[in-house]
């Protein structure tokens, strides 16, 4: 199996030529005008995470990479056994898209949580 961010970086060539457009095209604002009607939309469903959670595995991490105001960061914080164990928060270039932020993050998470697997 190749490394991640390899492994990352090729699925989004494939996409790109499945969808024969840049994934780059796809980030923004959708007009409400194009959004269906709220009575025709699925219900959100909340993912709640209980102590089942943290007794089933010993390393659980949570990324996010976001864009506000054209101002691009990540950040991930990672519990080992139920005490948080490591936090990493960067900035990046204003440039790239949320979805960049996104699997950078997942990226770094990954070579983050690594040394700690069994």
């Amino acid at each position: 199996m190749p490394p991640i961010d390899l492994a990352v970086l090729n699925n989004l060539c494939v996409w790109e030529s499945f969808l024969s457009i840049s994934l780059g095209t796809l980030d923004g604002a959708i007009p409400i005008s194009l959004l269906p009607h709220p009575s025709c939309r699925k219900p959100i469903t909340l993912v709640t995470y209980s102590n089942e959670v943290l007794q089933d595995y010993k390393n659980i991490c949570f990324t996010d990479g976001s864009k506000l105001n054209g101002i691009v960061g990540l950040a991930c914080v990672m519990y080992e056994e139920g005490f948080e164990k490591a936090t990493f928060q960067h900035r990046i270039r204003d440039g790239c898209s949320v979805f960049q932020a996104e699997l950078l993050c997942i990226n770094l998470a990954v070579k983050i949580i690594s040394p700690y697997q069994d």
